[in-house]
């Protein structure tokens, strides 16, 4: 007997994970450092761009935490991932320091796996870890699905999700805007503290 097709909730989840995974792993983990396990990527380069690179990996971070509102993931999850971006943002503008915050911190990597956590614990997912693994197209047995401990009209904890996912995102605009600023002060000082003006 021939697999019943795969939940259409539970392929387009595993599509935006795979996808989410791959973006994640290109901004923190896309360059092994040879001779060692360690792995960075796109994020803590671009950091190395005074000002600008931090802002542009806040942007990169941001498209991350919209993606997993979209898929559903709780407030509670949304705010971690909010609170992971801010920390590297900042701490992201600290000359040397910042960019090594950069390559161990890998805001990205933890967002993703705050969201795939939270996939794993839905009632109709599919055995656990399997859309860790996953292409989409075939999912294994399926999980018996449970019901909810709460009922939610369908769609409305992902409005929710996406509601505080604005509000997170705003928040990593403030944060960006004002360690830009920060750091054009600090550049200013320096370059008069070496010029004498």
């Amino acid at each position: 007997m021939p697999n019943p097709s795969p939940n259409p909730s539970l392929t387009s989840r595993a599509q935006v994970l795979k996808r989410l995974k791959s973006f994640s792993n290109l901004l923190d983990r896309a360059i092994p450092i040879p001779g060692t396990p360690y792995r960075f990527g796109l994020d803590p380069i671009l950091g190395l761009l005074p000002g600008g690179g931090d802002c542009l990996g806040a942007v990169f971070s941001a498209y991350i935490i919209w993606e997993a509102a979209k898929a559903g993931a709780p407030n509670e999850a949304i705010g971690k991932m909010a609170f992971n971006v801010i920390f590297e943002t900042l701490v992201g503008v600290v000359p040397v320091l910042g960019d090594l915050v950069d390559v161990a911190w890998k805001a990205n990597v933890k967002n993703v796996e705050l969201l795939e956590a939270h996939l794993d614990t839905l009632p109709d997912a599919p055995a656990p870890g399997v859309l860790r693994d996953a292409s989409p197209a075939v999912f294994p047995e399926m999980r018996s699905a449970q019901p909810s401990a709460k009922t939610i009209a369908p769609g409305t904890e992902s409005r929710s999700s996406q509601g505080v996912a604005v509000i997170a995102i705003a928040a990593i605009a403030v944060v960006t805007i004002l360690a830009l600023v920060g750091t054009v002060a600090i550049a200013r000082l320096v370059w008069g503290a070496l010029t004498g003006s």
